[in-house]
């Protein structure tokens, strides 16, 4: 959603420039548009339109929401990656039991039509295509979404590709399918007012391969070469206005990238020597996304996230990073509240030295952390 707009009071009756005939005419001061978000969430009172352009909020939330989105390469030079996160993933989604998830998988292919996903989330094996835990236990339900992960991200078109009878797009476009999962109106029950959205992206490449700047060009005595070149929806700028647009003024996102680091030579050379013709390209464009300059920040809700490296022998590591970031009881704010008017209310049990503060992020963080699933009642005022 767009940053909430300051409204004004005016009353021009008093203004001297009227006529004596002209009775006073007074606006209301109506909610801006976070307001009118949190309130169809959090009900009609969470937030008012105050006196001189304040916004008053009053809300209870519940820590340790999650909305895990994962953006999976399915090019064909993917299936041992793709594997090397279906092992792990088990200790992952052990790690994060407790949390409310939602899941979902999409791919690097955003062709729409065939085998291009185009931000559509796979279907899993019981013909849902997210995966939850309103328990927040291990129990058969978290088992079964091990089960069904699993077997979704290992994808069968990227085993059998080049021998089978189509091939993903080999033009991978990570950032772009992440805009069009948030664009799609039947995945809007997905993102949750009281969640954090986490972009996972797993890739060998970069957006468009190589970064997107590489135009077509004529080869093999005439035949033109794909052009790979950057559009708008490649950007990460774009991506992060998206989800100002897009997502709840009380979601966050972030994006957590394993692939070819930066500089990272070693990987590089090890991906461009498996042979068959396959090429890896360090991930520039995902790494600015996974390590985000303030710049980037400002432009939306994006957070920093975590850059794991593709060519670990297991994701134990990369997993692991992922697993404690979310489990970091942090509230996303909607946003920064006038000094003295924060009022916090634990609905739970919590220890005797409870403290809380707002971050740089505009995010509520508490020391000692709290259990995922506590309940916070909060009470603030913004301009």
């Amino acid at each position: 959603m767009r940053e909430s707009a300051l409204v004004l009071l005016l009353s021009v009756g008093g203004l001297g420039l009227l006529g004596s005939g002209c009775s006073k005419v007074s606006f209301n001061s109506l909610p801006p548009e976070a307001c009118s978000a949190l309130n169809s969430s959090h009900g009609t009172s969470a937030c008012t339109a105050g006196p001189q352009g304040t916004e008053n909020y009053k809300y209870t939330v519940a820590t340790g929401s999650v909305d895990l989105l994962f953006i999976d390469d399915n090019s064909g030079s993917m299936y041992t990656e793709q594997a090397k996160m279906a092992t792990q993933f088990p200790d992952f989604l052990d790690t994060i039991s407790r949390l409310s998830y939602h899941i979902a998988i999409t791919s690097t292919d955003v062709s729409n039509g065939g085998l291009g996903q185009d931000g559509r989330f796979f279907l899993f094996g019981n013909g849902g295509n997210v995966l939850s835990n309103s328990s927040r236990q291990k129990d058969s339900t978290h088992q079964q979404n091990i089960s069904l992960f699993q077997n979704t991200i290992k994808r069968s078109e990227t085993l059998t590709c080049p021998n089978g009878p189509a091939c993903p797009s080999g033009d991978e476009r990570g950032i772009y399918a992440a805009v069009r999962a948030l664009q799609r109106v039947e995945n809007r029950d997905f993102f949750r007012a009281d969640a954090h959205l986490a972009i996972v992206i797993l890739s060998d490449e970069d957006e468009r391969s190589s970064g997107g700047g590489a135009p077509g060009s004529e080869v093999n005595g005439g035949a033109i070469s794909p052009d790979y070149r950057a559009t708008s929806n490649d950007l990460p700028e774009t991506l992060v206005a998206v989800a100002k647009e897009v997502l709840p003024p009380t979601e966050s996102f972030s994006v957590h990238s394993i692939i070819i680091r930066p500089g990272d030579t070693v990987c590089h050379t090890a991906q461009n020597s498996q042979g068959g013709g396959v090429k890896g390209f360090y991930g520039t464009q995902y790494a600015r996304l996974s390590q985000a300059a303030s710049s980037l920040m400002n432009l939306g809700p994006l957070k920093p996230g975590t850059l794991g490296n593709i060519c670990s022998s297991n994701y134990t590591a990369e997993m692991g990073q992922i697993a404690q970031y979310l489990m970091t009881s942090v509230i996303q704010l909607p946003c920064r509240p006038i000094d003295g008017t924060l009022r916090v209310t634990y609905m739970d049990s919590v220890a005797a030295n409870q403290t809380e503060f707002v971050n740089a992020n505009d995010q509520l963080q508490f020391s000692p952390a709290l259990a995922a699933g506590s309940r916070v009642q909060l009470e603030f005022s913004c301009q």
